[in-house]
């Protein structure tokens, strides 16, 4: 009994508990799903690409004594289709083991630096000018994709040795202020027994 406390008055010992905030429980579960979103962001987009390819650093590694040569660009007129933008050059390899299916992707950038469009292609052929002028889109991305091409050029490519690629944008738009091209994919040729 406390001094200040009248007699027959009984005293409760139990302090008020303040209830939970619902607003602070609800703010930190939004912040814990937003964290698990933003690692799978990082898992399915920086480390694990969805179609399965490696991520940057990786594929840094995995190039890096890939080189290009001689890349250019240049619009043709082709009698079936209009305009056909043109990028070619060659994938030279500094590696000391040879190396093969060697892939590019290109991209063609607007005035506003965005990429209008990109495509990816694997090295070992290239059309001629005279080609480039009478074929059909079909026809040249057929010739572009010969497997037997593609497997006589870019199979067992020794050290010092270079691949050719060409990729094409059809009727490209007008406002195209540049391009870019970058190599995305090769493999180790198997060794000899």
């Amino acid at each position: 009994l406390r001094l200040d406390t009248p007699p027959g008055t009984s005293v409760n010992k139990k302090t008020k508990e303040k209830p939970k905030s619902k607003k602070k429980s609800i703010i930190i579960g939004i912040l814990v799903f937003l964290l698990c979103l933003a690692g799978a962001c990082v898992w399915q987009f920086v480390l694990k690409d969805p179609k399965g390819n490696i991520n940057n650093a990786e594929l840094a590694e995995k190039v890096k004594l890939l080189t290009m040569r001689n890349v250019r660009q240049y619009i043709v007129d082709n009698e079936k289709i209009g305009k056909v933008f043109v990028i070619e050059g060659s994938v030279v390899n500094e590696f000391q083991e040879p190396k093969e299916l060697i892939a590019v992707e290109a991209a063609i950038y607007g005035q506003d630096k965005r990429v209008i469009q990109s495509k990816k292609q694997v090295c070992g052929t290239q059309l001629s000018l005279f080609q480039l002028q009478v074929l059909s889109e079909k026809e040249m991305e057929a010739f572009l994709n010969n497997k037997i091409e593609i497997l006589t050029n870019n199979i067992n490519v020794k050290h010092g040795a270079e691949v050719p690629f060409m990729i094409l944008f059809y009727a490209p738009p007008e406002d195209v202020a540049e391009f870019g091209v970058k190599i995305v994919d090769v493999r180790d040729a198997p060794q000899d027994s």
